[in-house]
């Protein structure tokens, strides 16, 4: 069992394909598609860092060694290369820290071995958020892991989301609405969605416009500027 779970992605994610391991987590979308995404996985036994860090070279070994046509070099060239860049982008937008089971941070965490891992990762847009789920949902070499967000329909402010199968409870909240005539297999309430574990995280949402808001904020700080020039002439 821990030789399979050596071919998995970074996140060790791929476990709960198995059954043997979960992944909830809650991801917070912004109206540019920036935001940060934090999980909580529970493996059946304890790992340190390196054991699951350790992972990503051998899933994308296996990536290129199943998915390699005969006298096709280019292809192992090019998932190296893809390997590399979402190496560079983990190290600087995901965190990965050992935990107890109360979710307190372990000390010593380069020695630490924990069943519990808290994952943190940061995305300043779409192209982001969609590494972050190719690493931490194992999807290195789906086609469709593209993008997480892509437009939908004629109306110009509509977006689907889409991530596939949920680990474990996935909570989404967005800056904007979610269509509740899509369906989809989430629970609205308001700006947010949830998904139960093996659920498919799928819907559409509007995202929200704050152009007017914009407007008015500089309405009032010219006004309040014009306003405090008057006041600064007179007493001069």
């Amino acid at each position: 069992m821990m030789k399979q779970w050596k071919l998995l992605a970074l996140g060790c994610a791929l476990l709960a394909l198995t059954g043997c391991a979960s992944m909830d987590s809650t991801i917070q979308v912004d109206s540019d598609f920036s935001g940060k995404w934090e999980a909580q996985l529970h493996i059946p036994e304890s790992l340190s860092k390196s054991d699951i860090e350790s992972g990503f070279d051998g899933s994308v070994s296996k990536i290129i060694n199943d998915h390699k046509h005969i006298d096709d070099d280019s292809f192992e060239e090019k998932q190296n290369k893809e390997k590399e860049s979402l190496k560079q982008f983990s190290a600087k937008h995901i965190k990965l820290e050992a935990i107890d089971s109360n979710g307190t941070v372990l000390p010593n965490q380069v020695e630490a071995r924990s069943e519990h891992w808290k994952i943190t990762a940061s995305f300043s847009d779409e192209s982001e958020l969609t590494n972050s789920y190719r690493i931490l949902y194992g999807a290195i070499d789906r086609p469709e892991a593209l993008h997480i967000i892509y437009p939908y329909g004629e109306e110009s402010n509509a977006y689907m989301f889409n991530m596939g199968r949920s680990y474990g409870t996935t909570t989404i909240t967005l800056d904007g609405d979610i269509k509740t005539d899509f369906k989809t297999d989430g629970v609205v309430n308001g700006n947010t969605i949830t998904f139960e574990k093996d659920k498919n995280i799928r819907f559409v949402f509007l995202k929200a416009s704050h152009t007017i808001r914009n407007v008015m904020i500089g309405v009032v700080i010219f006004g309040v500027l014009v306003v405090a020039y008057i006041l600064w002439r007179k007493r001069g």
